[in-house]
């Protein structure tokens, strides 16, 4: 794989992200797991969406191999 097909590649996963996380924030509004009108305006809920939101991405993205698990856990330790 060269850089320009690296890049490519990444980018094309990259624009996945946003609509996933927003999936997932209405997901998690529909399901009932949260309630918007107990929480003040400011970024609190936001950011306790996100990270979870963020866990999915995590799950939808990960290798299947046990080689890409062991990279995943080198390129973490960087």
């Amino acid at each position: 794989m060269t850089r320009k097909e690296f890049a490519s590649n990444l980018n094309e996963l990259i624009e996945q992200i946003p609509n996933i996380i927003k999936g997932q924030a209405q997901h998690y509004i529909v399901s009932g797991a949260i309630n918007l009108d107990d929480y003040e305006n400011n970024f609190i809920l936001p950011k306790v969406v996100l990270c979870a939101s963020l866990s999915e991405v995590k799950f939808q993205f990960q290798p299947l191999s046990d080689d890409g698990k062991k990279l995943v856990k080198n390129l973490e330790k960087i």
